[in-house]
């Protein structure tokens, strides 16, 4: 019996299709592993556990080979879902970025997401009086939505569409609302400068009057109505008492014959001398 002969490139063939073999059931793994992966993830999201669904969607990244924004739209609604904002909305615009452009439920899946990432940024910035940053918080929020038609009844699963309807309604809600706390601190603001100007200039005029007031006193007070002091040389006090003294007499002289020619009359007047 003779023995059949396997040429070279039969051999090869078999190699070959082996090795495929090979790759497809290692491809297949990797796929059951990344998804298993992001289904971990969803699970420790639902549960709360949102650091040990951040490590699977982040492992599931490193092998999932097609609809690549998964991961990242997992990654960022568990930052979310942990009370970091800021840094699940650059998260999400990534995840963005890896969905097609044509796939408008995909689109809306992480719009929803990020936008309400935004909206709570918009949310703290108005709780701190920080009304111009919010309302440009809450405006890219609610363009996101309305950009892409997310509340359109086009948009599949009928979850994400309600979630965007309702959430359009919220955002233009907390627009009107800021603008109009925007105003009232705006008016409050001019209402406080013009109190200061007035209550400056009625301080400086009773100031000014206050103090030339005590300095006249003052200076009436010091030189006792006469002009002068005490020059703390007791002789020289005893002095001035005296030529004070005599200055008195004469201004009481005068006094009384200014009262004697306020007296008499006019000289036109007169007949005879009075006696």
């Amino acid at each position: 019996m003779k023995r059949r002969r396997v040429t070279g490139r039969k051999r090869w063939h078999r190699v070959a299709s082996w090795v495929t073999c090979g790759v497809l059931v290692i491809l297949a793994g990797l796929l059951i592993e990344a998804y298993a992966v992001g289904a971990l993830g969803v699970g420790k999201y639902e549960a709360g556990q949102f650091e040990a669904a951040r490590s699977r969607f982040l492992l599931a990244d490193r092998v999932v080979p097609f609809e690549r924004y998964k991961p990242a739209f997992g990654n960022g609604t568990a930052m979310l879902g942990a009370g970091h904002p800021g840094d699940a909305e650059l998260v999400l615009k990534d995840a963005l970025t890896r969905v097609d452009t044509d796939d408008q439920d995909a689109q809306c899946l992480v719009r929803v997401n990020l936008s309400y990432a935004i909206e709570l940024q918009g949310d703290k910035a108005r709780t701190d009086a920080l009304y111009t940053y919010a309302i440009e918080r809450f405006q890219e929020a609610l363009d996101l939505l309305v950009s892409e038609g997310c509340a359109d009844k086009t948009v599949d699963p009928e979850e994400t569409r309600d979630t965007a309807e309702e959430a359009i309604k919220r955002l233009q809600e907390k627009l009107d609302q800021t603008q109009q706390e925007q105003q009232q601190q705006e008016q409050q603001g001019e209402g406080e400068g013009e109190g200061e100007g007035e209550g400056e200039g009625e301080g400086e005029g009773e100031g000014e009057g206050e103090g030339e007031g005590e300095g006249e006193g003052e200076n009436e007070d010091e030189g006792d109505g006469n002009g002068y002091g005490s020059t703390g040389d007791e002789e020289l006090d005893q002095a001035l008492e005296q030529l004070r003294e005599q200055t008195d007499k004469g201004q009481v002289e005068r006094q009384d014959n200014q009262t004697l020619d306020e007296d008499r009359p006019d000289q036109d007047d007169w007949d005879e001398p009075i006696w």
